[in-house]
């Protein structure tokens, strides 16, 4: 499952406006693609300190391959709406002071009535609004992924499948793609329960984790833990894993009409 190429979209030049322009998104970022071993000590350093490197490609590559990817490239979208407006407003306010005509559309694409009626206290304002938003997104998915976790467990369990309380903490912990990739690949499973052509969503993020799982649950009990073997208990949770992905939609359409109310002024 692991690529060690770059598989993200980003260039330089927008790595550096996303870390150090959008700075809340920037640190939702490292914060859930923090690798569990070094999660103890992230929690450690001082967390009144704002100081935070370049997101690298391995951070760039986990959050945008694993589940959070779908409501990150809505962030990435609003944000990018908001810089270009930045950019179109600063620009044509050169060219006006230079006595130069400003045309009635920027070459961007900004419809000159957009421009016209903003300023840049407008827009700064409004990425703050934006930034919020963001938080209070992020508060909200991660309730929900809580009650996921909780439910999974709770399935499992009435299917006999107890897991210690060193599983259920490996099954709570929030593992990056890049370090999940690792535990497949550690048990050498033939045939992996998600494609590596499929797009890693909740659903099937936590059919990946409940694999490790069960696998862990069964080898622990030295009972049979093949490949068909956990497949036959992953039925067990093949509904809840349906119903996660559309309540997983439903989430992310309220919460894209929420950034697009948060952004209605700039957007054409």
């Amino acid at each position: 499952m692991a690529s060690k190429n770059q598989q993200h979209f980003l260039g330089t030049y927008s790595k550096v406006i996303l870390s150090t322009n959008w700075t809340v998104l920037a640190k939702l970022i490292v914060e859930h693609t923090t690798l569990v071993k070094d999660q103890k000590a992230t929690t450690n350093q001082d967390e009144g300190s704002n100081n935070f490197n370049i997101l690298t490609d391995r951070q760039l590559d986990d959050i945008l391959a694993g589940p959070y990817q779908h409501t990150i490239k809505q962030q990435l979208s609003a944000y990018a709406a908001v810089a270009k407006v930045k950019l179109a407003f600063n620009l044509n306010s050169e060219e006006f002071s230079k006595g130069r005509a400003v045309p009635e559309d920027d070459e961007q694409g900004i419809p000159a009535e957009i421009l016209a009626a903003t300023s840049i206290a407008d827009l700064n304002a409004l990425q703050e609004n934006l930034e919020q938003l963001t938080e209070q997104q992020f508060s909200t998915w991660g309730s929900h992924i809580q009650g996921w976790k909780n439910e999974i467990i709770n399935t499992l369990n009435t299917a006999e499948i107890q897991l210690s309380d060193i599983e259920i903490k490996e099954f709570q912990d929030e593992e990056p793609m890049s370090e999940l990739s690792e535990r497949f690949d550690s048990l050498n499973v033939a045939t992996l329960p998600v494609s590596e052509k499929q797009t890693i969503n909740f659903e099937k993020y936590f059919l990946l984790k409940s694999y490790i799982a069960i696998h862990s649950c069964l080898s622990r009990q030295h009972l049979a833990n093949s490949d068909v073997e956990i497949k036959k208990v992953l039925k067990s949770i093949k509904a809840l894993l349906s119903r996660i992905n559309k309540q997983e939609t439903e989430l992310l359409n309220i919460q894209q009409d929420e950034i697009n109310n948060t952004i209605k002024a700039i957007l054409h």
